[in-house]
């Protein structure tokens, strides 16, 4: 298990990648991925403010919460089609981790007209 879990939590956060589309529906999560992994790239540059932040240890459960999932939503799946579906247990909060800070969202907000702050 301990040999399979990093390859399972990259299946869990960025499959279905865009070189393994089939059809409709893996297209649509294809793209999804393709916008997480570019948003965890980006906040990569800001890893450290998770951890100044005063939310460090909400921040660093959340972490934990989607690391622990993924691996064994990843690792018990079938196929990809079934850990779309079941990834919906973490994923908001994996979302919420990676937009926090990150300097992608803020040149989006200020390219189109959002509010910054």
């Amino acid at each position: 298990m301990l040999m399979n879990a990093p390859l399972a939590l990259f299946s869990a956060w960025f499959r279905p990648g865009v070189t393994q589309v089939e059809n409709v529906f893996q297209g649509a999560a294809a793209l999804e991925n393709l916008f997480i992994a570019v948003a965890f790239f980006f906040s990569a540059a800001k890893f450290k403010l998770l951890f100044t932040s005063s939310h460090k240890t909400l921040i660093l459960s959340v972490i934990t919460y989607c690391i622990v999932l993924g691996i064994f939503l990843a690792l018990s799946t079938p196929n990809l089609g079934t850990l779309v579906r079941y990834r919906t247990g973490f994923l908001p909060f994996f979302m919420l981790v990676i937009l926090y800070g990150n300097p992608l969202v803020a040149l989006l907000l200020k390219k189109f007209g959002g509010v910054t702050g």
